[in-house]
């Protein structure tokens, strides 16, 4: 979309208040399951348009480039953490979709026991407040620059202490989204941390027209069949009574370390293009699901594939962080205009 800014040194002599071309607008749900939800609206001015969530792990809702929807809302929709439930298979029933829910930071994959704790679908974080939430907004060269931060704790007496320090930075210069997030283990023990971000993008940017690319490098099925190894990139039309289909990659980092995947749809003109660095993050999941009413792409960078504590352990592949210790992990998530 063209930059409404380019050439525009005294943009003051435009408008009397920033709200009228961009910025943050900080609300809470009246009404509904997601009653009582605090929400940070964020516009860049030139299209980019996304809700974060600072009572759900600073995760994101929807996003909107140029008025049109990218990601896909579950119908549960946006759900209270008055509702959430951290047991089992409980996370689906507050499970809203969105653009990115992130899972962790002590499981991925289905509920287990393990030394003797229940750990629950994907963790708890998605379900957790942030605290120490800040907004900043400020103009630079004609340039409107916003960061967004907090952090969010999972903690136990006698267990784990754990902080996800998280910082979005956006701009007027260009539809991007720029994500880092450091987990600090502020406890005396090691911990075992899995990381997996949820990524869901819907119609009108999924449909049968929909093109997905990344880089190169090895998929399998989930499961022992693998039929439809070949068919991680085709999407049909929303079909009664579909099977979920996974996929796992281990892709092959370019010069620069990093890998991507890319999904556009020349029928709207849009796309997104999500990169990172394959030694912070070394695993790609792709969860497609094509149900009528549940019609969704889920492409979902990680540190592990969703397959529970013990199952990484038993691949040799747990990343164990220690007392004092930081991880670092960042993610560019561009919109495209085709």
């Amino acid at each position: 979309m063209r930059n409404q800014f380019k050439g525009t040194s005294k943009l003051s002599d435009y408008i009397g208040n920033t709200s009228q071309v961009g910025g943050t607008q900080k609300l809470i749900v009246d009404e509904g399951n997601g009653k009582g939800t605090s929400i940070i609206r964020v516009r860049n001015g030139i299209g980019l348009d996304f809700t974060i969530l600072p009572d759900k792990g600073l995760d994101i809702l929807d996003v909107q480039m140029g008025g049109v929807q990218l990601a896909w809302i579950s119908r549960n929709g946006l759900v209270s953490n008055s509702f959430f439930n951290d047991s089992g298979m409980g996370w689906l029933r507050s499970f809203g979709g969105g653009m990115l829910t992130t899972c962790g930071l002590r499981n991925v994959g289905p509920p287990e026991e393990d030394h003797g704790e229940h750990f629950g679908l994907h963790g708890r974080v998605s379900g957790t407040p942030a605290r120490h939430v800040n907004t900043t907004e400020h103009w630079k060269n004609g340039t409107l620059f916003i960061e967004v931060s907090g952090e969010v704790s999972e903690t136990n007496v006698f267990g784990e202490d754990l902080v996800l320090r998280r910082t979005y930075r956006i701009s007027s210069a260009e539809n991007t989204i720029e994500m880092t997030d450091r987990i600090t283990n502020q406890g005396s023990t090691t911990q075992q941390i899995m990381l997996l971000y949820h990524m869901n993008w819907g119609f009108p940017l999924l449909t049968p027209l929909a093109r997905l690319k990344r880089s190169p490098g090895k998929v399998v099925v989930r499961g022992e069949d693998q039929s439809e190894v070949d068919l991680w990139d085709t999407f049909p039309e929303p079909t009664q009574d579909y099977s979920e289909r996974v996929y796992f990659f281990e892709l092959d980092e370019d010069e620069e370390g990093r890998i991507f995947y890319q999904l556009e749809n020349a029928s709207i003109e849009r796309g997104v293009r999500v990169s990172w660095n394959k030694e912070q993050l070394p695993v790609l999941t792709e969860w497609k699901m094509m149900g009528k009413g549940d019609y969704v792409l889920g492409l979902e960078p990680g540190n592990t594939l969703p397959i529970g504590r013990k199952g990484t352990r038993d691949k040799g592949e747990a990343e164990n962080l220690e007392a004092g210790a930081t991880k670092e992990v960042s993610l560019k998530i561009q919109f495209l205009s085709l």
